[in-house]
């Protein structure tokens, strides 16, 4: 039998063979070129998810201490058994406001998905011993209770940036034309495949405009930047902590929104008359007292309805005194040793000297002159402000004082006691003071009142 062979029949020629094994070679190339795509998306979201775990992590140690810590500046080679930990200063000052991640004391990563460090940045303030512990401002968020006197936390409610004050010294995130977040304390980045000193892969090809990744470099910058990924073969991730979150991490915004605070005493007492118990006469003319005073050495407890006139000074001498003054104080006041009881309604104008013992002065207005109280438990309410003359100097003992508004003394320090601090407490009717007013306070450990539950305080 014979095979009969088509001669229509014809093989692959060389030329269709090299097209072919081209459009193969261009389809591999598309594979692997996707399988790298791929490879890198995953590491995108590698990223992503690890910046998550440091933003749920710094949060944590909020609620946990009470403040976020400084980055780590230990150099990684010369200072090996330090790296992950916060650096402070001298002064327990952050010791940089850029450096690494202190991921040892947070409990969380360390290197990105390209085994690259994270980089850790905060408020520019944060190296000013000062501001750092100070309420009233952005840096506070980074001071350690302990090491500035707070109790509690160091930033309160009120701490910037809110909608009255922007704050200084915070961060913002940019994607090159416009603002995607604003104020923020804190700043994480992760540097992504190339980091900050070197790429590791020799086939990496520069970004044609490298500037936002070099920016990201930069430390202590007031703005990073996140652009779309792979522009310019971007590849950076970033994360930014609000105020806000910080805050409400610390229980500020919570129920309970005033934070414990441990041994706080009562305030002072705000007296009224009816606290004086029975009191005697000595106003004159009107209920106003036109001559000058003094009492015997025992209880002298005694009112004057309307005013105490100029050239007309109170000396109530010694014993466990009261003295209620319905109106203007335009004459001096002083007792001897004893537990003395002061209620003024108006203004105290003139000088007010106590001497030793467990004195009670409430003044329903300004504190316009010098309260000098010796040494004992005093207790001092004063409604009103004290002014550019006011003043209060008290001895040694466990002293308390309320002021419902400011202090604009002219003197430093406006507010003084001679014992521990830790013993002694200003207690303001404001939500916060101002640096300049704690310059004014001193030894004093400091309370303001709390802005969400009534009768209730918090540090400041």
């Amino acid at each position: 039998m014979q095979i009969k062979h088509d001669s229509n029949l014809k093989g692959f020629t060389l030329l269709e063979i090299a097209l072919i094994i081209a459009i193969l070679g261009i389809v591999m190339v598309g594979v692997l070129l996707g399988i790298g795509g791929v490879r890198e998306s995953a590491k995108y979201v590698e990223d992503q998810q690890k910046l998550a775990d440091i933003k749920s992590a710094l949060l944590r140690f909020v609620t946990i201490n009470g403040y976020l810590p400084c980055p780590d500046t230990s150099d990684p080679i010369t200072e090996a058994a330090e790296v992950g930990f916060e650096n402070r200063g001298g002064d327990n000052q952050c010791q940089a406001t850029s450096g690494t991640l202190p991921f040892i004391d947070l409990g969380t990563h360390r290197f990105n998905a390209y085994n690259q460090a994270f980089s850790y940045h905060i408020n520019q303030q944060a190296t000013d011993e000062t501001l750092i512990g100070d309420a009233n401002q952005s840096a506070s968020y980074f001071g350690r209770p302990n090491d500035f006197g707070c109790v509690g936390n160091c930033f309160n409610r009120n701490t910037p940036p809110n909608a009255l004050n922007l704050g200084s010294g915070n961060i913002n995130i940019d994607d090159a034309t416009s603002t995607l977040m604003e104020r923020l304390p804190v700043v994480v980045i992760s540097h992504g495949k190339n980091g900050c000193v070197s790429h590791p892969d020799a086939n990496y090809i520069a970004p044609t405009d490298p500037t936002f990744e070099i920016r990201n470099c930069h430390y202590n910058s007031p703005t990073y930047y996140q652009v779309p990924q792979l522009k310019d073969h971007f590849d950076d991730v970033l994360i930014g902590i609000s105020a806000l979150e910080i805050k409400q991490a610390a229980g500020l915004f919570s129920q309970a929104s005033t934070p414990p605070i441990p041994n706080l005493p009562n305030t002072p007492q705000k007296l009224t008359k009816s606290d004086l118990g029975s009191l005697t006469s000595i106003g004159q003319a009107g209920g106003n007292r036109t001559s000058a005073y003094t009492g015997n050495n025992s209880d002298n407890r005694v009112e004057i309805g309307n005013n105490l006139t100029g050239s007309s000074p109170v000396n109530l001498a010694g014993g466990n005194n009261a003295l209620y003054i319905g109106n203007q104080q335009n004459s001096s006041i002083s007792a001897g040793e004893g537990d003395n009881q002061i209620v003024l309604e108006k203004d105290a104008k003139n000088p007010i000297t106590l001497g030793d013992g467990d004195n009670q002065v409430t003044i329903m207005g300004n504190l316009d002159t010098t309260l000098t109280l010796g040494n004992g438990d005093n207790e001092i309410w004063i409604e009103g402000q004290v002014s550019n003359n006011g003043k209060i100097l008290l001895g040694s003992g466990s002293n308390l004082v309320f002021v419902g508004s400011h202090i604009l003394s002219t003197d430093t320090p406006g507010v003084l006691n001679t014992g521990n601090p830790n013993e002694n407490f200003f207690v303001s009717g404001k939500t916060s003071l101002t640096q300049t007013e704690k310059n004014k306070i001193q030894n004093f450990t400091f309370y303001c009142t709390s802005p969400t539950e009534s009768g209730s305080y918090m540090n400041c």
